[in-house]
């Protein structure tokens, strides 16, 4: 898959948008909760991550498959929309985003997102904390993972 990444627009709202909707609840799907829904543009604290974060999206054939974002030194959302995963738009997004940063990078996953914990335990991430947040109003043990790079370059 011949991916282009690029900064984002405020013209890519409504797709971005439609991916993190499609996406956000896979996060939490080995939970023993069932969570609801809170649209992106809803959820005040993670739309105004969203606002303050250097954003990035994947886009083949001008159709935009996926999006993350850096907030300082922290990947602060990586999302693929459903159709698109396994074909390598989170790892390509991922590597984009650790490229932008130089040093120690944190992000923030649930404990039972095991699939993404693998991929970022692949790039070194260690867990460094457990904690509980919630997610419209229901707890989720959350996981904070480091790792410290150097610009590091990837294949």
């Amino acid at each position: 898959m011949n991916l282009r990444i690029r900064p984002y627009q405020d013209t890519d709202l409504p797709r971005i948008k439609q991916i993190y909707n499609a996406s956000k609840l896979d996060e939490l799907r080995f939970e023993t909760q069932r969570y609801t829904l809170i649209p992106l543009e809803q959820d005040e604290t993670r739309f105004e991550v969203f606002k303050k974060s250097a954003l990035y999206l994947a886009e083949r054939d001008d159709d935009v498959l996926g999006f993350g974002g850096r907030l300082g030194s922290e990947v602060s959302m990586l999302f693929v929309c459903p159709a698109a995963r396994g074909f390598g738009v989170g790892k390509t997004l991922f590597e984009f985003l650790l490229g932008q940063i130089d040093g120690a990078t944190n992000l923030y996953v649930a404990k039972s997102n095991w699939p993404a914990k693998r991929l970022y335990e692949h790039y070194g991430f260690k867990v460094i904390r457990e904690f509980e947040t919630e997610y419209n109003g229901i707890p989720v043990i959350a996981n904070e993972m480091s790792c410290t790079f150097a610009n590091m370059q990837f294949n």
